[in-house]
């Protein structure tokens, strides 16, 4: 009964016996969850390259139409899994249907692709943390004034005027319980 439903509902109308292994799942599961109309549309903007390249710019494409939705803050974690999930079987469909050429090809596009992004991240974090801790090469950050300490042993950052220390309580003046100095 339910498969019957999808196939009558999603398949037939993205035409999914007409595309390549990975394409239709991909596809069939954007169709599902956005609509069967909107899903063939969407393919036909991104179809081009691999199979393997369609169908991460097709969950790419779908990615981004759902974090542009108001309710990504409360459930956009679940659609980047499911969509991260699909992506990754749909990609192994199409590297599956391939030949050991096109395979080790298509791997070592993805291990280049990765090792630049990988490089290009650890750049960026370099970058925000120095500026972040204002401690970039030709430049000299602002230091906090050293702690005091007053008589007590109690730690300071400020004084008052003739050195008497800042009154840890101030809020406490005045109250029966209150501790006497």
């Amino acid at each position: 009964m339910v498969e019957e439903i999808y196939r009558a509902d999603y398949r037939a109308p993205i035409r999914g016996d007409t595309l390549a292994a990975g394409v239709d799942l991909a596809t069939f599961d954007y169709g599902v969850n956005s609509g069967p109309a909107t899903a063939p549309k969407q393919l036909l903007k991104v179809i081009g390259g691999s199979n393997v390249n369609t169908v991460k710019k097709l969950c790419a494409r779908w990615l981004t139409s759902y974090q542009a939705l108001k309710t990504w803050a409360t459930f956009g974690k679940g659609w980047a899994s499911r969509i991260a999930g699909i992506e990754a079987k749909a990609v192994a469909w199409a590297m599956a249907s391939s030949t050991p050429a096109q395979v080790k090809d298509a791997l070592n596009q993805e291990a280049k692709a990765a090792n630049s992004k990988s490089a290009r991240q650890a750049a960026g974090r370099r970058r925000r943390s120095e500026r972040q801790f204002d401690c970039a090469p030709g430049r000299t950050g602002k230091s906090r004034p050293a702690r005091r300490v007053g008589a007590d042993g109690a730690g300071r950052r400020s004084r008052r005027a003739g050195g008497v220390p800042a009154d840890p309580h101030p809020h406490q003046q005045g109250r029966r319980d209150a501790p006497q100095a």
